[in-house]
């Protein structure tokens, strides 16, 4: 029953591959939002990424209450690169808003220290979290243990991406696959088709079919890790991880990389 709209809306912190939206500018797009605001009585607007920033202006401009929830580390990031200077674009965040939610500690400390005036307590960690289901308690109760012959499967969560570094998980595989044999490790998350491809060359080169596996996108994740036996995150940089905390909550082990938040989760 929640009313929604959907407006149009540019990245002022960029991927590579992002092209300009045509016929839009940032000050009509502002004015949308702007008309929005005023013809439904709009208390709070709320942006729920770092990487869009018409709906700060907008809030600003009407003089409105502007929480920024920020998912993202800037600093190194592989991918996303901003248009401004990275230390002035989290002033800009933090100076556009009444309160910045990090969705973790590790994504706080990007922040700059601005103490002066309003700004002293802007800045808070909000952890992000996982609905509440049904788990199978007669499978997590079991005491799983493994035959001589059985597998032991390993799974990794999220875009086949460089930010996810799906190379390490494959010299991973290929190493530990090549100590024991009966250790299977597969890869669940959609990706670019380049991407793809080279996940499938490095198996096939390296003998690891029915080893090393893709799955793809998938809708059912949560069960496909509660089937699993540990889980891996061998991200470069990870500001949270709700596949970690769906693992966690089926009584998994994880592994991961020092690469952010997942450290402080775990």
């Amino acid at each position: 029953g929640i009313q929604h709209r959907v407006f149009p809306a540019e990245r002022w912190i960029r991927f590579k591959y992002d092209l300009p939206l045509k016929k839009s500018s940032l000050l009509k797009r502002i004015n949308l939002l702007r008309n929005f605001i005023v013809k439904n009585s709009i208390d709070l607007v709320y942006t729920n990424t770092a990487v869009i920033c018409e709906g700060a202006l907008a809030a600003a401009l009407e003089q409105k209450t502007h929480i920024w929830h920020i998912h993202e580390y800037l600093f190194e990031h592989p991918e996303l690169k901003p248009i401004f200077p990275i230390d002035y674009t989290l002033k800009v965040i933090m100076k556009l808003s009444d309160k910045v939610i990090c969705a973790s500690d590790y994504v706080k400390s990007q922040f700059p220290e601005l103490k002066e005036g309003p700004f002293e307590n802007v800045l808070t960690t909000i952890y992000n979290g996982i609905n509440d289901y049904k788990i199978n308690v007669s499978v997590l109760s079991e005491t799983k243990t493994h035959k001589e012959n059985e597998n032991i499967s390993i799974v990794c969560v999220g875009l086949l991406s460089k930010t996810k570094d799906y190379e390490t998980f494959l010299k991973t595989a290929k190493y530990c696959i090549h100590r024991n044999s009966q250790l299977t490790f597969s890869w669940i998350g959609g990706g670019e088709l380049n991407d793809i491809e080279h996940f499938l060359k490095f198996v096939k080169e390296n003998q690891l079919d029915g080893k090393v596996n893709y799955l793809g996108y998938r809708n059912n994740t949560r069960d496909l890790i509660f089937e699993s036996d540990i889980l891996i995150c061998t991200s470069l940089m990870e500001t949270f991880s709700l596949s970690i905390l769906e693992a966690m909550s089926g009584s998994k082990p994880v592994v991961s990389t020092n690469c952010g938040g997942p450290s402080e989760i775990i």
